[in-house]
C-alpha cells in the first residue's frame, strides 16, 4: 500500500557499501518492497550516475509521466519563490543608502523583511533535504544555498537592526547577490532549453581540475620570477608605478599578463629594469606556454566536453529531471513515515 511504498523510499538513504542493480529494480516503485535494497528504476538510475541509462523509451516515458504529474508544479512553484526572493534582494540593493550616516529607508526595511521571510522558508527546505536525503544526494547546490542563507541572514539583520558597519554590509550584500544569481542555475537544470548547458558548464569545470593544476604551476612560476626581478622597484625610494610591488599585485598582474594578455610592454622592454635579458626570456617563454599552448588546450578540452554532452543531450536532461524527481519523492516520504515529532513539525 501507500505506507509500504513510503517506507521503501525511506530505505533509499543508501549505505556506503550498498550496490545498485538497476535491472532488478521496480519501474515506478508502487509495489511492496521485496527487501531492504528494493528500489525503483529512477532511484537506481540516479544512484548509478549514468545518464545513458535514460536512453530507453520506458524510462523516458516514466520520467515524463512523473514530471508532468506532480514534480513540474512543485519545481515551478519553488522557481517562482526563488525569483521573488531575488527580486526583494535587488530592491534592497536599490534602496541601499550611499552615505555612512544615512539610515535605511522604510522601503529597504520592508524589502529586506520579505527577503528574510522567504529566506527562512527556503532554508527549512534545505534542512529537509539534508535530513531526508543524507550524503548520497547532497550536491553542490545545497552548499551554495547554505552559504547564501548565512550571508542573506546577515544582510537582513544588518538592515533591520544596524548590527554591522556600512562597509561590511556592502561586502556581505555583494556576496549574497553573487550567490543568489548563480543559484538560478539549479532551476535552469529542469528547463529543456537550458538544462544541457548547465550540465556542460559543470562538466567542463570538472574536466578542468587537472588542467588547472598545470595552469596554476605556470602562473606561480611567472609570478614568483617577476616578483623577484622587480624587487628593485619596491625597495627604491622613488615612487614606482610597477605592477609587481606586492604579492597580491604580482598575482593579479600575472593573471592579466598570461590569461588576458593585458600588460604594459614598457616594463619588459625598458632598459631601466635590472636583469633585462632574463626578464625578457621569462616573458617570452611564459607568453608562449600559457596564452598559446595552455589556453588553446583549454579550448580543446571545452570543445570535447561540449561534444560529449551534446551527443547525449536528451539523456543528460532526463537524468537531471530524474534526480529532481527522486529527491522530491524521498523528502516527501521521509516526512510522512518518520515518527520523530521534530521532523513532523518541520515537514
Amino acid at each position: 500500500g501507500q505506507g509500504a511504498a513510503q517506507t521503501r523510499l525511506l530505505s533509499l538513504r543508501p549505505k556506503a557499501s550498498a550496490k545498485v542493480d538497476p535491472s532488478s529494480a521496480t519501474l515506478i516503485g508502487d509495489k511492496p518492497a521485496d527487501g531492504p535494497t528494493s528500489i525503483s528504476v529512477l532511484h537506481a538510475i540516479v544512484r548509478s550516475k549514468d545518464p545513458t541509462m535514460c536512453d530507453n523509451d520506458t524510462i523516458r516515458t516514466t520520467i515524463n509521466y512523473k514530471w508532468n504529474a506532480s514534480e513540474m508544479y512543485t519545481f515551478h512553484s519553488n522557481f517562482i519563490i526563488y525569483w521573488a526572493d531575488l527580486a526583494c534582494l535587488l530592491l534592497t540593493i536599490n534602496w541601499f543608502p550611499i552615505n555612512e550616516d544615512e539610515p535605511f529607508s522604510i522601503s529597504a526595511r520592508v524589502s529586506s523583511s520579505v527577503f528574510g521571510c522567504i529566506l527562512v522558508i527556503t532554508f527549512l527546505g534545505e534542512v529537509q533535504q539534508w535530513i531526508a536525503l543524507g550524503s548520497q544526494y547532497v550536491a553542490f547546490w545545497n552548499f551554495v544555498q547554505l552559504c547564501h542563507f548565512f550571508t542573506g541572514a546577515t544582510v537582513v539583520l544588518g538592515v533591520l537592526f544596524s548590527l554591522l558597519s556600512r562597509s561590511t554590509m556592502q561586502l556581505v550584500l555583494a556576496w549574497t547577490i553573487f550567490l543568489k544569481v548563480y543559484g538560478l542555475m539549479y532551476y535552469l537544470q529542469g528547463i529543456r532549453y537550458t538544462g544541457r548547458f548547465v550540465k556542460m558548464f559543470f562538466s567542463t569545470l570538472l574536466d578542468l581540475i587537472n588542467f588547472a593544476i598545470i595552469m596554476a604551476i605556470a602562473m606561480a612560476a611567472s609570478t614568483a620570477a617577476f616578483y623577484v626581478l622587480f624587487l628593485k622597484d619596491r625597495t627604491s625610494d622613488s615612487e614606482s608605478d610597477g605592477q609587481y610591488t606586492s604579492i597580491s599585485n604580482a598575482i593579479f598582474s600575472a593573471f592579466n599578463l598570461l590569461v588576458l594578455v593585458d600588460f604594459e610592454s614598457d616594463e619588459f622592454v625598458s632598459g631601466d629594469v635590472e636583469y633585462l635579458v632574463s626578464l625578457r626570456i621569462m616573458f617570452v617563454f611564459s607568453m608562449v606556454l600559457v596564452p598559446l599552448v595552455l589556453l588553446n588546450l583549454l579550448i580543446a578540452i571545452m570543445g570535447n566536453t561540449y561534444t560529449k554532452i551534446d551527443e547525449r543531450a536528451e539523456c543528460e536532461f532526463l537524468f537531471l529531471r530524474a534526480r529532481l524527481i527522486v529527491e522530491s519523492e524521498i523528502v516527501e516520504a521521509y516526512g510522512k513515515v518518520s515518527q520523530n515529532p521534530l521532523v513532523k513539525l518541520l515537514w
